[in-house]
């Protein structure tokens, strides 16, 4: 290694010389510069390999396959040892050199800006690497596709030119590659999320010259009014920019490296920046933007219990993820993690991501409180478990602490890499000792714990907006687009019809009334029987005396009564949750002054409170809470909506930790999207083993959809349950512990 570092420094100091040598002598250098770069330990060595690396690649008469190959391992390293990142300017050096060897080869018929040809609204996306939805890269491009297609009235068309399939050479003593998948080289079309985008993939090893002229005159031919290159360094993407607008966007963020005519920046520009900015090509410009992510619905993703990762159910969960935590976990960050887990008793560390288990958990004095989750299918439902979420040092890790995020799960990021401009200053530390701090802070604090939490989804629905950040991006580029593009199939009318269809319509319209006048006297039929039903039950109730109920309109009605008696009665249960004060509580509070029950009720309005405790009061075993009821986008643990919709304030932090075996919902007020959605924030945790969830208004679209949610969560965490309804003129629905599935058949 002696000789070869003495032949290392010669080239470091004598850079001038290397395009003077002829390929064979230059390809020993580059030989001899990756094994340092490899395998060195002293980080003043491997940087000047570094450099000569980045130096040779840019001597032309090296062949162009080659120069790629030592593009890509550079920028792997730059982007796996922070040792390297102040030396990462010179990939832009290397790119460019190649580009501007590639632009030279290309014809000038193909390059040439046919103004006569006017540009389509048609937006080509081109990138280097297309997987599948699982590979968050690949999914960020469907989401980019998706929005302006679908939301801003664009057509998409997605090329993999495979710039990071580059042919391995022995004397590069390296074995790195990047996957594709060869089936999709094949495919004209991908489908995603019920939207089709016209697709083409090459099956060609880049740069492939001739390859690459063939796509950029099928681009042409397209008169896109955009290409976009979404992950950088896209050869491809970049030679259009002689007769189209082009655009740059990474997979990080800093400032991609290209030589597109547009640089996005999906953060703010700051002072460390000025140095790559005076290196810009003519022409060149940064926009500043923001680094979108967009979750995966929750159907169909894989949801984690704690137990299947070896976790108690009462542990304080930290966690990280990643796919290269094994050389990214350094020794300081892991010590910084052992200190936490001795200071705090029921903390415990899980790691989400393939590790070398025996080298982690040598570095842990207590192992047994250190759970290794390996690769699993969905990462961000085994974060989703987790109370804190934080990262070594690295350059990567955005997605993983969107995911955090976007569960209310507070961050902590050193103030380094992507993930640090993703959560932003008020997750950021300066130091492991900071993040231990920090950790203390908010174990020890729960108020300041729930004020992050609230922040992190607040920072999480603007980081989602994906939409918002592409109108802001077309504005600046002067690219027109839909603004309006949804509408309401429900308001549309007919406008031509004869008078024969005239008439017809007139005929359906009484049919739906009669239709509708029927339907509503059956339910009366219904109610009625209810109220015979349920007066009948109460007969000598040694628990419900002396109560007069006004059920209907707004307040429960006969069935739900009847099924919310014969449940307390028959189930008899010891906790109990109500949200929304009304008919129901003079029920439930009458059982629970009965059996010495614990009641907690939610009521949003302070004055409904005061009437009703003045005229009926309630016994010392319920306690009304006071929460405020606001409506907004709901951003929650499983439910996530598109439109407004009414919520408790500060539910969530009321009622952790807290169990029942008993909850009635009948509030706050509904809406179509979601309705009444504020327990599926503690569920399954705040269940017990024997359970009983009613639901009022059960009949609405928005009660339905909470109902399903409800089911969903508790099968996916392994809990069965049964779900009725007690219809009338309103119903309501139970949803039951397999022990009490005979409160179905009432």
């Amino acid at each position: 290694m002696e000789n070869t570092i003495n032949i290392l420094n010669f080239f470091y100091e004598r850079q001038d010389t290397l395009p003077l040598i002829n390929v064979d002598e230059l390809r020993d250098v580059i030989s001899l510069s990756m094994i340092v770069l490899n395998e060195a330990n002293a980080i003043d060595e491997k940087r000047k390999a570094f450099v000569i690396l980045g130096k040779s690649a840019q001597v032309e008469k090296l062949p162009i396959q080659e120069r790629w190959a030592v593009y890509w391992n550079l920028v792997y390293k730059a982007f796996v040892d922070m040792d390297l990142a102040e030396y990462a300017d010179i990939l832009d050096e290397v790119y460019i050199s190649i580009y501007n060897t590639v632009d030279s080869y290309i014809p000038n018929k193909v390059k040439k800006n046919d103004v006569d040809n006017p540009k389509k609204e048609i937006i080509v996306i081109v990138t280097s690497q297309f997987l599948g939805e699982q590979h968050a890269p690949t999914r960020r491009v469907l989401d980019y596709a998706y929005t302006m297609q679908r939301n801003l009235g664009k057509q998409v068309v997605i090329i993999n030119d495979c710039g990071m399939r580059f042919q391995n050479y022995g004397y590069m003593n390296s074995k790195l590659s990047f996957n594709d998948i060869n089936e999709l080289n094949n495919r004209n079309k991908i489908e995603y999320k019920g939207t089709s985008f016209l697709f083409y993939q090459t099956s060609h090893v880049m740069p492939d010259v001739q390859e690459i002229a063939n796509l950029v005159w099928n681009i042409k031919e397209l008169s896109p009014e955009l290409v976009l290159s979404v992950g950088a360094s896209c050869i491809t993407s970049d030679l259009c920019k002689h007769f189209t607008k082009t655009a740059t966007i990474p997979c990080s963020t800093k400032i991609p490296t290209s030589a597109a005519d547009n640089l996005i920046l999906c953060r703010d520009l700051r002072k460390a920046d000025e140095s790559k900015l005076q290196k810009l090509l003519p022409g060149q410009r940064v926009i500043e933007s923001v680094f979108n992510y967009k979750m995966p619905e929750e159907s169909a993703m894989v949801h984690y219990q704690r137990k299947d990762f070896g976790v108690p159910e009462n542990a304080w969960i930290i966690s990280v993820a990643g796919n290269r935590l094994n050389t990214e976990m350094d020794l300081e960050f892991l010590k910084c993690m052992d200190n936490v887990l001795s200071e705090i008793e029921n903390a415990h560390f899980m790691v989400v991501g393939d590790v070398d288990v025996q080298n982690i958990l040598k570095h842990f004095s207590n192992s047994g409180k250190v759970h290794l989750a390996g690769r699993v299918s969905d990462g961000s439902q085994a974060i989703r478990l987790s109370d804190i979420y934080v990262q070594p040092r690295r350059q990567g890790g955005g997605r993983a602490a969107f995911e955090a995020l976007y569960y209310g799960i507070p961050t902590i990021i050193p103030n380094y890499g992507d993930a640090w401009d993703v959560c932003g200053s008020l997750f950021e530390v300066n130091s492991y000792d900071e993040m231990k701090q920090k950790i203390y802070s908010y174990y020890n604090d729960p108020t300041q714990y729930r004020a992050i939490s609230e922040r992190a989804l607040e920072k999480a629905r603007k980081l989602e907006d994906m939409q918002s950040m592409f109108m802001n991006l077309f504005d600046q580029l002067g690219i027109e687009y839909e603004k309006n593009l949804y509408v309401d199939m429900v308001k549309f009318k007919p406008i031509f019809k004869s008078e024969f269809e005239k008439k017809q319509d007139v005929i359906e319209r009484k049919l739906d009334s009669v239709r509708n006048i029927s339907y509503t006297a059956e339910r009366r039929l219904r109610d009625n029987e209810w109220a015979v039903v349920f007066n009948s039950t109460i007969n000598g109730s040694n628990w419900f005396k002396n109560v007069s109920l006004s059920p209907g309109r707004c307040a429960i009605a006969w069935p739900g009564l009847y099924a919310l008696y014969r449940s307390l009665d028959e189930f008899q249960p010891k906790s109990i949750l109500e949200m929304g004060l009304g008919q129901s509580t003079r029920v439930i509070s009458s059982y629970a002054m009965h059996f010495q029950t614990k009641h907690y009720i939610v009521e949003h309005d302070k004055s409904w409170i005061n009437f009703f405790l003045d005229k009926h009061g309630v016994s010392d075993n319920t306690e009304i809470i006071n929460l405020e009821r606001v409506e907004d986008i709901y951003n929650g643990r499983y439910i996530h909506t598109k439109t407004p919709i009414k919520h408790y304030k500060d539910f969530k932090n009321t009622f952790s930790g807290k169990k029942f075996d008993f909850v009635f919902i009948d509030g706050p007020q509904g809406s179509n999207e979601f309705s009444r959605v504020d327990f599926t924030e503690i569920l399954p945790e705040a269940l017990m083993e024997s359970f009983v969830i009613m639901v009022d208004d059960s009949q609405r679209n928005g009660e339905t959809h909470t109902i399903n949610c409800i089911y969903n969560i508790l099968k996916q965490n392994g809990i069965d349950c049964k779900v009725v309804s007690y219809d009338g003129l309103k119903d309501t629905a139970l949803i039951v512990s397999p022990d009490l599935t005979f409160l179905c058949s009432l």
